[in-house]
């Protein structure tokens, strides 16, 4: 299976953008006030990002 480093890996980028997401205010408030919406939106996210996903990713360099 052909691998690709974690930067082009559309599950990373989105779970660092929800990560950064938490810290802008606004956000963070409806996420405090609606945490049943925010998990069934973010497992709901996660599951699209599977289905549309090839591929692995890899830290090392597997052409060795």
């Amino acid at each position: 299976m052909e691998t690709k480093p974690p930067w082009k890996s559309k599950t990373v980028w989105t779970a660092f953008i929800v990560a950064a997401a938490a810290f802008i205010p606004s956000i963070s408030a409806w996420i405090k006030g609606n945490p049943e919406a925010f998990s069934g939106i973010i497992g709901a996210v996660f599951v699209l990002l599977r289905i549309v996903t090839a591929g692995r990713i890899s830290i090392e360099n597997d052409k060795a």
